[in-house]
């Protein structure tokens, strides 16, 4: 069996089996300097060849040693230490044996004695240091090009993460995921959390640890970036952050992501708007809100087909009759869309004058137009056509409009944590209703929904909920083993039927329709249990009208003070309402009753209260 042995330089030859070229003598100083500075990291391979002869004598211990790979070591230790070199021993790997010197002389990179990253970075950034370039770096220690890039990007980090690397406390994927912090700061207080977690379900993923180190960096696959454009974002001064080893970019500050984006969604509203619209209303989802339109429209309007001219129309069934039997290439494919298009024709130029159109960005980042609808009254002939979308109106914001509907979300699945056996109802209603998917009281694949609203102050979300299913995360995941299923068994019913009703509780998606209302209002759920309303996260985002109207409801009995309120600016206004809300001081300086206070108390925004409940006052607590 081949051992590595301390060998004398001046025993060591090149041996022929080493075919590989002469490597430039300026590279081969580089790595000379590089073994003065950091030492020989790698051993050398050897051939104990009946043919070399003996440096001096003839026993065995003066036997030459042909180097079969690592020529370029062999050649900067010999120029390292010069003629004089003799007492100068190196680790060789040897073997008597022609064919497996053979071998190794092929294959060197397979044999080489495991090198520790952290050693590598650091022999890869004295060298940097001193003005060799990746190129350089790379061709010296015969690796790529990019492995050397990504241990120079390691060295960057401080050197507590590096000495944890080489201690083996965390993973060379851990350390590169280290490498996104923007600062040595973050980094040495992600490290002890790292070394804190032991092996299995709570080891950091390189995912996780990423993700905590910049929360807020927004993929540039997210459709806003796509809308947007990266370099319109740099432009503006955006940071953008390239992930050498996940091959990832993030933008790292989304308040501008989302400003250049109501921007350039505000243009293509007005762009689309000169066709002729009435009015177009843009949505900042990534989906219409296809329940704000059943609300407030009225007829959908259709476009007016037209009949192409015979050839067209004959090159048009071609295409798709083709389509159907073949791949179409690009050329193709646009001709057919563009001849599609045409043939679905156009709206009338008359109901655009009386319609509302609707668009919204997809996520490939483009803008779609969902359709137009006349306005209710215009289909129906009702005076209270108030009602109706149009850009005119007073409403609230999309962003405000979403965060409520989390709201309603957050409360009912908190409500359901306290009812097992309804969840395992819903559960049955779920899987046996023949309805369409999206009407399932559960969302079951299963999806966790989001919770945390995008001004989340005043957000209370139960821990149940936020641990209940697993991250979504398609890497670092354990195999499916037979022990899962004794770790469940273990944890006795009542902790597997808290964990189950947990995580369904956990799915529900269908809060803001009207089996969501009902069922809430026969669970007595009340927002106020996980939310309050704050000058932050609802009252500074709603139009001065509305807050007027607010303060009304909160304070009815104080009208001789509602002309005062109603001349404050906007923030002042969101301030006062937030006191009133939140400062027990300020409502007894108001000098309010019981009465008063408990009603302010139970105040809600519209979106979040409930209709009455339909049959038992209120679902009776499930049997244990």
């Amino acid at each position: 069996m081949a051992e590595i042995t301390w060998v004398a330089l001046s025993r060591l030859y090149l041996h022929p089996l080493n075919s590989r070229s002469e490597p430039p003598p300026a590279e081969i100083e580089l790595l000379s300097e590089s073994i003065r500075t950091a030492g020989l990291l790698q051993n050398l391979m050897g051939y104990a060849d009946p043919e070399g002869g003996f440096a001096e004598g003839n026993d065995l211990q003066s036997r030459r040693i042909g180097i079969v790979a690592g020529g370029r070591r062999l050649r900067a230790l010999q120029l390292l230490h010069g003629p004089g070199r003799g007492d100068v021993e190196v680790p060789v790997l040897i073997t008597g044996d022609a064919a497996t010197a053979a071998e190794w002389a092929g294959t060197e990179n397979t044999a080489r004695a495991a090198l520790n990253p952290a050693d590598e970075v650091v022999a890869y950034r004295r060298m940097r240091a001193q003005g060799a370039s990746p190129t350089a770096i790379a061709s010296a220690f015969a690796v790529r090009e990019r492995h050397v890039l990504g241990r120079l990007k390691l060295a960057l980090l401080p050197d507590e993460a590096l000495d944890a690397l080489r201690a083996g406390q965390i993973s060379i994927d851990q350390a590169e995921a280290l490498t996104v912090a923007q600062s040595d700061d973050a980094v040495a207080a992600m490290i002890p959390r790292i070394l804190k977690a032991v092996n299995g379900w709570n080891t950091m993923r390189p995912e996780q640890i990423r993700r905590e180190l910049n929360p807020e960096a927004v993929p540039a696959s997210d459709r806003r970036a796509r809308f947007v454009g990266l370099d319109t974002y740099a432009d503006r001064g955006g940071r953008i952050q390239s992930d050498l080893f996940s091959d990832s970019t993030v933008l790292l500050d989304p308040a501008l992501l989302d400003l250049l984006f109501a921007e350039k969604l505000e243009s293509a509203r007005a762009e689309i708007c000169a066709e002729g619209w009435a009015e177009v209303h843009a949505f900042s989802a990534a989906y219409p809100d296809y329940e704000l339109l059943r609300e407030r429209c009225g007829a959908r309007l259709e476009r007016v087909p037209v009949a192409l001219p015979e050839a067209d129309a004959e090159e048009l069934d071609e295409l798709m009759a083709r389509a159907e039997a073949e791949e179409l290439g690009r050329e193709d494919l646009a001709r057919m869309d563009e001849l599609t298009t045409r043939a679905a024709g156009d709206f009338d130029d008359a109901d655009r004058t009386r319609a509302t159109a609707f668009i919204h960005v997809s996520n490939g980042g483009d803008v779609i137009m969902d359709g137009a609808w006349l306005p209710r009254e215009a289909n129906e002939g009702e005076a209270g056509g108030s009602e109706a979308i149009t850009g005119k109106a007073e409403a609230i914001p999309q962003n405000l409009r979403d965060d409520l509907r989390i709201i309603q979300t957050l409360a009912l699945q908190t409500a359901l944590l306290e009812k097992p056996e309804l969840v395992l109802d819903l559960l049955a209603v779920t899987l046996t209703a023949d309805v369409w998917p999206w009407y399932r009281p559960l969302a079951l694949s299963p999806t966790a929904q989001t919770l945390t609203p995008s001004k989340p102050d005043e957000t209370h979300i139960d821990a149940r909920l936020a641990r209940a299913i697993p991250t979504d995360d398609r890497t670092g995941k354990a195999d499916l083993t037979i022990g899962l299923l004794s770790d469940v068994q273990s944890l006795g019913r009542k902790a597997r039927n808290a964990a189950i009703t947990a995580a369904l509780a956990r799915t529900m998606h269908t809060a803001g329709s009207d089996f969501g209302k009902a069922l809430a209002a026969r669970l007595r759920v009340n927002p106020r249990n996980v939310w309050h309303p704050t000058a932050e996260n609802y009252f500074k985002r709603l139009p001065m009208g509305m807050l007027d109207q607010i303060r009304d409801e909160l304070l009815p009995h104080m009208a001789d003070e509602a002309q005062r309120f109603r001349e404050l600016k906007k923030a002042a206004k969101a301030a006062e309402l937030h006191r009133i809300i939140h400062d027990a001081d300020y409502r007894e300086a108001l000098g309010l009753s019981r009465d008063q206070n408990a009603a302010i108390d139970r105040w809600l925004p519209p979106e979040l209260r409930l209709p009455d409940a339909e049959g038992p006052a209120a679902i009776e607590e499930d049997a244990a």
